[in-house]
């Protein structure tokens, strides 16, 4: 191969990842739920909390997955889960990643969700505030899922602004309460990324973006405000939506071993995820 000029596919490990990644392979590799071993349970601490620091926000309210496709679904998924006979309503724009636009449109076809796709401007491929703004529907819209840095052009989208101009129409709309998802992939390592300044619900993070290895995370304000049991029952509406104070509601996808603080069951890959925190 020759010059390689596709890092916003994807980045090869940093050294110091792949190091940290052999190491704990060899040294931590026994189940971290087990009762014998604290290492591999301490990696996965060290590893939330460094991710947590380089985006300034709270380590609970992390998750590691598989990538960002399931990070991205899991949010989506929760928001699927309707029973007051009026389709909550998403807003998302025209220039999203597959594993946001498919998914959506997915949701939509089965009747789960209505889905509003805002165009970009034209001139400068930015979604504009004012077009958001126009879109929003009181008791309605439940969700805005725009990304942060667009893979294909690289358009660096007003989400600071967005969130500030919601929580200014929530507050004149009381009974409403809208959760923003920011799909942040091709945003780290580029960008100064802040996720109390930004003031996002949920962000979903991926590793090899970033020259980290191919695991995804998942930021979700407020996370171990509500229990997985009872996230289980949570569905979209008026009634069940909890208050902003108690975080933004997260349902399970796989259940199991109870991994993730109960949220994303499956034994976690140790090695991958002390690579995510280097």
């Amino acid at each position: 191969m020759g010059v390689y000029l596709d890092y916003n596919s994807t980045t090869p490990l940093a050294q110091e990842v792949l190091d940290v990644v052999n190491s704990v392979a060899e040294s931590s590799w026994f189940n971290p739920s087990s009762s014998y071993d604290r290492n591999a349970k301490d990696v996965i601490k060290q590893s939330r909390l460094s991710v947590a620091k380089m985006l300034n926000a709270n380590p609970n309210d992390f998750l590691f997955t598989s990538g960002g496709t399931e990070s991205n679904f899991l949010v989506f998924n929760t928001f699927s889960r309707n029973s007051s006979g009026v389709l909550p309503l998403v807003i998302t724009s025209n220039v999203e990643h597959p594993s946001v636009s498919l998914p959506l449109s997915r949701l939509k076809t089965l009747d789960l969700i209505e889905l509003k796709i805002i165009p970009v401007n034209p001139s400068t491929g930015v979604v504009l505030v004012e077009a958001v703004l126009n879109e929003l529907r009181p008791n309605r819209t439940i969700l805005i899922s725009i990304m942060l840095a667009n893979n294909e052009t690289g358009a660096i989208m007003p989400i600071e602004d967005i969130v500030r101009a919601v929580r200014a129409w929530e507050s004149k709309n009381v009974s409403s309460l809208v959760f923003i998802h920011s799909d942040l992939a091709q945003a780290i390592g580029k960008l100064p990324l802040d996720l109390t300044r930004l003031g996002l619900d949920y962000a979903t993070i991926v590793g090899h973006k970033f020259y980290g290895p191919r695991i995804g995370c998942l930021f979700v304000r407020g996370l171990l405000a509500t229990k997985p049991d009872a996230a289980l029952n949570w569905s979209v509406t008026r009634r069940s939506v909890p208050v902003r104070e108690s975080g933004a509601p997260l349902v399970p996808l796989f259940l199991g071993g109870g991994q993730e603080f109960g949220f994303r069951s499956g034994t976690e890959n140790t090695p991958m995820i002390a690579g995510l925190g280097k």
